[in-house]
């Protein structure tokens, strides 16, 4: 009998939590009105003594070039800038009440001259150096104190899956998910069809049933394992909702988590800790197994395959009598069971349908056997199950008398 899942009477409810993460880590934002603090001329304070020998030595060569006639255009355009420039006193008398914007261009412009005249006078070499530096100093406090960086919010957003939820044959519940190619199966479909068709053995890669079992062991999912599933354009977070919260208490409690496990942290084969983003929710965790499992057993029902000498005609065959639809083929063929909750409607070809579906029949879901889609190997032959023939008409009549649950029961060709 399959566990009856409750979150399927309303799918809207069945809920997860992804993160939205912005494409940089901070946002800058300016302050260009700021207000210079006394801390940052006290702090400063020697160099401004030093501002105003350099604005003398400015001044002093700028008078002596004047009188010279055969000045350079660099020099020449240089003189131009320093008669613009008023003397250091008036430029801080002016600014009597100045903003971090205005003392930031002040001192790149000091900081300019200083290069300019480093080659001009080596005598004042090293002493130029000096103001350099404490210029550049200043400036990047400067930048610092008016650039303030936001640590960009990461929004949590709440996502409803789509309503294509099917139940794998091991009983785990599985969603398509968003039209993301690996978590529909449409890479899977495509890889065995190529196989077929180039006669080609079917296995499945991975071995998916030591990874259920993992993270059944463990309690939650990974980044990389939800996003194979997902590929979603939001983060999976470790996130603390009341809910996942007494999930987290429950694993605790029976597994004895130690802080690290619960904390998002995990150790790593050298025992050093390493930081993974992973999930302890409920519904990812339900999510992410269904995939695997859905894989797994999408595989495994083409493995039988295997010993045919004309897999690319059986292939075709399969294709022909499902109309390439995937969803006929995972229930016709494969042991699924497609579950439509807008209708509170179940999907199966197995034949034990009834006894299977037993507490969803009683809670007034409705169940629809269809026909199954196997394989003779004996013929080696693709074949579809006959409802109405007579030992298989017989056991479905026999199974309909015993039931007495709420729900109808719908057999193809037989009642409908």
């Amino acid at each position: 009998m399959y566990k009856y899942y409750s979150e399927l009477e309303n799918p809207k409810n069945f809920k997860i939590f992804l993160e939205q993460v912005s494409s940089t880590e901070t946002t800058s934002k300016y302050i260009f009105d700021r207000k210079v603090s006394n801390e940052l001329f006290s702090k400063y304070s020697i160099l401004f003594q030093q501002l105003k020998f350099l604005h003398k030595l400015i001044q002093g060569w700028a008078y002596q070039r004047y009188i010279q006639s055969n000045i350079t255009a660099e020099e020449f355009l240089f003189l131009e800038r320093c008669e613009e420039e008023q003397t250091f006193e008036n430029i801080l008398q002016i600014l009597s009440n100045p903003n971090l914007n205005d003392i930031k261009f002040l001192l790149i412009d000091y900081y300019n001259f200083a290069q300019f005249f480093i080659s001009l006078f080596p005598n004042f070499q090293k002493f130029l150096n000096e103001i350099s530096m404490n210029l550049s100093h200043a400036i990047s406090d400067i930048n610092r104190l008016e650039c303030i960086l936001i640590p960009s919010k990461d929004k949590i957003v709440e996502c409803c899956m789509s309503d294509a939820w099917f139940i794998t044959p091991h009983g785990y519940l599985y969603n398509t998910g968003v039209a993301h190619k690996e978590g529909n199966l449409t890479y899977s479909f495509w890889d065995i069809f190529e196989r077929l068709k180039n006669e080609k053995n079917i296995s499945c890669k991975e071995n998916y049933s030591e990874k259920i079992k993992d993270i059944l062991t463990r309690g939650f999912v990974s980044e990389v394992e939800y996003q194979a599933y997902a590929n979603s354009i939001y983060k999976l977070p470790t996130i603390y909702t009341s809910e996942i919260q007494k999930a987290i208490e429950s694993l605790h409690s029976i597994r004895k988590f130690n802080v690290e496990s619960i904390s998002g942290k995990s150790r790593s084969k050298n025992g050093t800790l390493s930081s993974i983003e992973r999930s302890y929710q409920p519904n990812i965790v339900k999510l992410t197994i269904g995939f695997l499992d859905a894989k797994l057993s999408l595989y495994r029902s083409f493995e039988k395959l295997n010993g045919s000498n004309r897999k690319a005609e059986l292939g075709k065959k399969i294709e022909e009598c499902t109309l390439k639809c995937k969803e006929e083929l995972l229930v016709r063929f494969s042991g699924f069971h497609k579950i439509e909750s807008c209708e509170k409607k179940i999907t199966t070809a197995s034949l034990y349908g009834i006894r299977n579906f037993k507490e969803y029949l009683d809670k007034g879901w409705n169940l629809y056997i269809v026909p199954s889609i196997g394989y003779d190997r004996i013929l080696d032959e693709i074949f579809e199950m006959d409802l109405n023939e007579y030992f298989i008409s017989n056991f479905l009549d026999e199974e309909l008398k015993i039931y007495k649950g709420k729900g109808k029961v719908l057999i193809r060709d037989k009642n409908c």
